[in-house]
Parts: structure tokens; sequence; C-alpha cells
């Protein structure tokens, strides 16, 4: 093949990976290198003489950018995200801002941030979309409640389904992958994680206990995202939009599992909680022998970095009692009309995807609480 040709191959692909090294920028310089490096790492070519003659193309091509040239420094684009992140961005304050109930920008953007992930792959080859199958070590999930006062504790052995799993649909609040009203379970793959997620007073009590999956679940996990991805032949077809699409995928890793402060939620939960609505009941992939959605979204924990939590959504997060027992449905009262009642006993009626494990309940003291700090500047406040 000619070089000039193999050089048409190269341009774009570079160009979208790299940037000219700003003077202005120090970051860049010290970051930047000449264009036969970049070239080498790129192609992965190990004949200098074919790296200078491609050096050599790209410089005397009619380059109306002035991207090439002898003097130039090229450094990884800040963002190598493609379109993804502006699109994102441009979601969340549209869905904020502007169109919350009928946005029908809204659907095509997700489609297009999310379409293909379950091919993705890290370094390990291991995929960020996944099943867990019953009995194996993910499918047990700890979840727990502050309970203070003996009698609460004693509630909740009595009728651990009912009392730690979903409330009823009155009693919903808004979480970070679910609005008011709206079914999910959360959860933790660690008991420590799953208390510090509830943040209780020193001195405090936490009852807690396990649930079992009873069916397999599809499940997103975005911690895989910490990894690095899978080496990439940028030169193949579609290589390009999976590097971006996984870079875009870390910055979305971090955004769900970012603090919010609380009386923020109701806003800065609304772009994650239409994602966890949309991955549940509109995406579809072909997956394990079948056409589903998510049921699941792993992420990294807020309070204990180390630590995951999975969200459960959908009829997946439907919780009953051990035996196949239908959780008990309570009467109509204060605050409760009948249509919320036939809701409930709709959900009892329904298959249980979590069942709790009784001899896993525990009643934990609080000793002490742990907290990470570094240090800001005091007269440069980040208000971001």
């Amino acid at each position: 093949m000619p070089i000039g040709a193999v050089a048409q191959i190269v341009d774009p692909v570079l160009r979208g990976l790299y940037r000219v090294a700003s003077h202005d920028d120090t970051r860049s310089l010290d970051d930047g290198s000449p264009l036969a490096p970049v070239l080498g790492d790129l192609t992965q070519a190990e004949d200098d003489r074919i790296i200078e003659a491609l050096a050599g193309a790209l410089e005397s091509a009619n380059d109306r950018e002035a991207f090439y040239g002898a003097d130039r420094l090229y450094a990884l684009q800040p963002d190598s995200s493609g379109e993804h992140l502006p699109n994102w961005q441009a979601f969340q304050r549209s869905l904020m801002f502007t169109s919350r109930f009928f946005n029908p920008d809204a659907e095509q953007v997700l489609n297009e941030i999310f379409r293909g992930v379950q091919q993705l792959r890290d370094a390990d080859r291991r995929g960020p979309v996944y099943m867990i199958e019953p009995g194996m070590d993910d499918a047990l999930i700890h979840r727990a409640r502050i309970a203070n006062a003996p009698e609460e504790a004693q509630r909740i052995r009595a009728n651990p389904a009912q009392e730690l799993g979903p409330p009823p649909e009155h009693l919903r609040k808004a979480g970070r992958l679910n609005p008011s009203g709206i079914q999910a379970f959360y959860g933790a793959f660690d008991l420590p994680t799953c208390i510090a997620e509830l943040r209780p007073s020193v001195g405090g009590r936490v009852m807690s206990a396990q649930f079992a999956l009873t069916r397999p679940i599809c499940v997103l996990d975005t911690t895989r995202f910490a990894n690095n991805p899978r080496g990439v032949n940028y030169f193949a077809p579609g290589a390009l939009a999976r590097a971006r699409q996984w870079h875009f995928m870390k910055t979305f890793m971090a955004e769900i599992a970012r603090p919010v402060f609380p009386g923020d939620e109701h806003l800065h939960y609304l772009p994650t909680q239409a994602v966890a609505e949309f991955l549940n009941r509109r995406f579809q992939i072909s997956f394990a022998g079948a056409k589903r959605g998510i049921d699941a979204v792993i992420f990294r924990s807020a309070q204990r970095p180390e630590g995951r939590n999975i969200v459960i959504l959908g009829d997946a997060a439907i919780v009953g009692m051990p035996g196949g027992a239908k959780p008990r449905v309570p009467e109509a009262g204060h605050g409760q009309d009948w249509l919320d009642q036939a809701a409930q006993q709709v959900r009892a009626e329904k298959p249980a995807g979590l069942i709790a494990v009784p001899e896993t309940l525990r009643w934990t003291l609080i000793t002490g609480a742990q907290f990470t700090s570094e240090e800001v500047l005091a007269d440069a406040p980040d208000t971001n």
C-alpha cells in the first residue's frame, strides 16, 4: 500500500485521539510528544523508516488546519469520549431546566450513549454487562435500616422482607436511581459499605440482613470502567467509537457515585433517575441468549470508595418471604387510599426477585465513624 494511502487511514484516527499542545498550556507541553513517537505508539510500527515516511506524508498533505508540523508537539485529548460527554451534559441541562416529562431528545441521547455497551471489555477481558445467577457470591446482597430501639429491631426481626425491603408505594422516597414512588432495591455487597451508606450516628444501632436473588438478573457494573480498556486496534472498524464510549463511561461512573448534598437530591438525581428507567424499561440488548433490559446497576459507594453498591430495578426488586410466602399487604389507613392498597396487592402477586435470609439478621452497635479529607485553598473555594 502506498505511504500516502496509509496516511489517509492514520489521519482521522490521530486527529480523534490527539491535539496539538498549546504553547500557552505548560501542562500540555510537558505531556506532548513529537509526531514520530506518537505515530510509533499508534501504529506499533517497528521500522523507523516507515514512521519517518508516514510523518513526511502527513506533513506534506494538504493540511489547512496546520495540524502537522516538525515543530509541533501532540498530547492526548483531555476528553476522549467524542460526542458522548457534550451530549450527556446537554441531556442533564435539558432534563433539569427545560423539559422533564415530555422530552423527545432524552431517549435518543441515551440510546446513542449506551448502544453496544455490552460489547465493551476491560484489560482482563471482563465486560461491564453480565448476569448474576442465584447461588453466586454476588447473589447475596446486604440491606440495613437504623433501628435504635429494641422494639424496632424486634419488628424487623419478625418480618425482615417487609421491614427491610422497599417501602410501600406512597412511602418511597426519591433515590439516586429512582424517582419518588418507583420501586428500587438499594443494597451493598458487604455489610460495612451497607452501614456506611446509612450514615448512622455513633452510639446508634443498625439492623441488617442479606437478601438472596431468586432468578438471574442482568447488571451494568459501572465500577469496571475504573479499569483500563482492552487493548484497542484503533484502525479496526468501530474501535475508535468503542474507545470513546469507554472514556465517557468513566465519567458516567463518577457521576453516578458522586455525593449529593442534602436538599439537592430532587434536582441532581434527575439525570441518573432517567438513565435507570431507560435502562430498565426502554433499553434492549441481545445478551446471554435473549433480548433483555438492565435489571440492576452496580456503582462505587460514595461513603466507602472501596465498596460497591447495587440498585435492583423494576420487578426484579420485589421482595418475598422465605419459602415463597407472600408479603403481608396492610389494610388501607390514614394517608393510604384503596388505589395504593390495590397496587401493593398486585405487587404481592408477582413472583419475588429477592427473598430475605432470616439467619443473617444482625443488630449492630455503631462505635465509631471514619472520615477522609483533603485541604482546599481558603481564598479560592470551589463552588461547582
